[in-house]
């Protein structure tokens, strides 16, 4: 977090990169999450952890000036987007490990491409912390990033999550769903 505040230019280039890529890829996973999103009305407020541009926010929470049609069946959503550098309004920039939110306030944490440290079971405790009981976590990853798939849904679960669903969305990433 440090890293990034004292030099922020290293926060854009690894995102004029992550542009680049998606643009080859067939498959954007956090559009698949905005999808899944879309389908649960019941998920009001979300925490977005190592959001990017934000783009959970922009389509899950349009402004109220805004005449979008993309906001999900059952009404727009709040949603808290957290990145190491806030390029956005809509951004806090923070460690996600340590958000600025109380324990018990959201209904859902998602994780798209953001379990990059290897503090990722931080990440993970804090989105823990930040849930309602029973509360939804997605993890949206690229495959590279499990050497041992198996021994990460484990880790998972000893931090106090159960699965509930693992989906490859193409070669390259899979999708799981914790509560």
């Amino acid at each position: 977090f440090r890293k990034f505040q004292k030099d922020p230019k290293l926060f854009d280039l690894y995102h004029e990169g992550y542009r680049e890529q998606v643009k080859k890829w067939n498959v954007n996973p956090v559009d698949i999450v905005i999808d899944r999103l879309r389908r649960r009305p019941d998920l009001k407020t979300i925490g977005d952890f190592g959001c990017g541009d934000a783009k959970i926010a922009q389509v899950l929470s349009p402004s109220p000036s805004s005449s979008s049609s993309l906001a999900s069946v059952g009404g727009p959503r709040k949603v808290h987007s957290f990145d190491l550098i806030a390029k956005s309004p809509l951004v806090t920039a923070c460690d996600i490990a340590n958000v600025p939110l109380k324990s018990g306030s959201l209904d859902c944490a998602v994780f798209c491409l953001s379990l990059m440290g290897k503090n990722w079971p931080e990440f993970l405790k804090e989105a823990l912390r930040c849930l309602k009981q029973n509360g939804t976590l997605f993890v949206a990853e690229v495959q590279s990033r499990f050497p041992d798939e198996a021994e990460f849904r484990k880790a998972v679960s000893r931090l106090g999550f159960q699965e509930r669903n693992r989906e490859v969305l193409s070669k390259m990433f899979l999708l799981f769903e914790f509560q």
